[in-house]
């Protein structure tokens, strides 16, 4: 058991103002997980503790091992905010992403916000898909007007 990891995870997440299921919902690591590993119980695989120090904006270096390059001094935190949002999508898209989120073990919410993540950090790296991707979606509001569908509300945190 590592009960430093399990002390740095508890400081950095309350550094936040963050419950374990805040934390679950930003990593897409189970709050139940993050209970045990708080609670030294278990000790996360390096994938789930990448999850965990990006999530709360410290380096995996700190967070696993308690090594820093920064000479001693404890990491910054970011300040994040969470903003609920609220989405209509058609009835097969949400579906179709539920089915997806219950594939990966994710919550609905926070495969959401993951999908949202991956999809900006793909078009900052290549802003030429962001051009297509407009392209072809001109029609999404015309489409949502008129047709059934869900109403989803997530949390998503924003930079102040």
């Amino acid at each position: 058991m590592n009960n430093a990891l399990a002390q740095r995870l508890i400081k950095a997440r309350s550094s936040h103002g963050w419950s374990q299921a805040d934390l679950a919902e930003s990593s897409g690591v189970a709050a139940a997980q993050i209970s045990r590993y708080e609670q030294g119980r278990t000790t996360p695989r390096p994938p789930v503790v990448a999850k965990l120090a990006k999530a709360l904006g410290v380096r995996f270096e700190w967070l696993a091992f308690g090594q820093d390059d920064t000479a001693g001094k404890e990491p910054g935190y970011p300040p994040v905010q969470v903003k609920r949002v609220e989405i209509e999508v058609e009835d097969a898209l949400h579906a179709a992403v539920q089915r997806f989120a219950q594939r990966t073990g994710m919550a609905y919410e926070v495969f959401c916000v993951a999908l949202m993540r991956e999809m900006l950090e793909r078009f900052e790296r290549q802003p030429a898909d962001l051009e297509d991707f407009l392209r072809r979606h001109q029609r999404t509001q015309l489409a949502l007007e008129g047709a059934e569908h869900q109403e989803l509300s997530i949390a998503v945190p924003v930079p102040e």
